[in-house]
């Protein structure tokens, strides 16, 4: 948990989430990557294959028909074979960042009137340059996870020095237990709208 001190204004409500919520909060990142990544795995092959049998085709046709066949036949497999190959590495490596992920301990929350902190990222509202836009509690359509969207804005004058987007959205998953505690609080957060 981060020091309280570390906040100007007043902490309204902050939380850890327990080992169990943390579990469901990471398996829940886990489906929706492994979703993501399986749509990178057949995409790859097929677009280099494309490549391959364009390259090959267009090499061969100098020399007939039979021979721009025969070098797209070969560029198109060449093709696939490295884009089979990049979505193998591909994947693994995010399998491996997805694990290292897994293993990090509970994130902690803490929701102040102009501040937030939440996995280790910290934003503070100044009222100018750096804004809290929108609060908001959603319910997930078909479950059971409740999400805490907050939406920030940087001054677009600070994009030339910065290289944090000018505007971010925060999903924070708040625990069933929470959800009434965190609901209460949100009036008090001071937002742009």
């Amino acid at each position: 948990m981060p020091d309280p001190l570390r906040f100007r204004s007043q902490v309204l409500v902050q939380w850890a989430y327990t080992p169990e919520e943390w579990e469901t909060i990471q398996a829940e990142r886990l489906k929706d990557f492994n979703e993501a990544s399986t749509v990178a795995l057949g995409c790859l092959p097929l677009l280099l294959g494309l490549v391959g049998v364009t390259v090959g085709a267009a090499v061969g046709a100098a020399d007939g028909v039979l021979q721009a066949f025969v070098s797209g036949s070969i560029g198109g497999g060449a093709g696939v074979g490295v884009g089979l190959a990049l979505a193998v590495l591909v994947r693994g490596v995010n399998l491996l960042a997805a694990i290292h992920e897994r293993s990090k301990p509970p994130a902690s929350v803490v929701l102040a009137e102009t501040e937030l902190f939440y996995e280790g990222d910290f934003f503070r509202s100044n009222g100018i340059t750096r804004t809290i836009e929108k609060v908001s509690l959603e319910q997930e359509a078909g479950d059971q996870t409740t999400l805490l969207t907050i939406e920030l804005r940087r001054s677009s004058c600070l994009k030339a020095i910065s290289r944090q987007p000018t505007e971010e959205t925060w999903a924070i998953p708040v625990p069933p237990r929470l959800v009434a505690q965190v609901r209460a609080v949100l009036p008090r957060i001071r937002t742009g709208e």
